[in-house]
């Protein structure tokens, strides 16, 4: 019999993208995830950061006028380099955000010189 090892299974590091008008998505995505996850940050720009109240989660605050470029030069500064970064934008929607997690770790587990993982994206004009 063929001696077959475990995959390793990749550490995560969760981005949630956050603007002013989604907090409260961001804060119930984080909310979904907490269970599963001790590594999520919501890298966000404008006001309103009370919303994530006293949560173990780390924010990373961006300057409003710099848009997406500046959240995600964010989520690279403070992603280990072992980890794979998950980058989640707050006005996604998913039934499952654990499965979304476990999907992503599965996929760089198995799948040998992975580096993007996405989903399909359907209904917006931006493809």
């Amino acid at each position: 019999m063929m001696n077959e090892s475990k995959p390793h299974m990749p550490k995560i590091k969760i981005f949630i993208i956050s603007w002013r008008g989604v907090h409260e998505r961001a804060a119930t995505i984080a909310t979904a995830l907490a269970k599963y996850s001790d590594d999520i940050s919501i890298v966000m720009s404008g006001d309103d950061d009370d919303i994530f109240g006293t949560s173990s989660v780390n924010i990373i605050r961006r300057d409003d006028s710099l848009f997406w470029a500046d959240k995600f030069v964010g989520a690279l500064e403070h992603c280990p380099d072992d980890s794979v970064m998950l980058i989640i934008h707050a006005d996604c929607r998913s039934e499952n955000w654990p499965e979304v997690v476990q999907r992503c770790s599965y996929a760089f587990a198995h799948i040998a010189n992975l580096g993007v993982w996405s989903p399909k994206t359907r209904g917006t004009p931006y493809r």
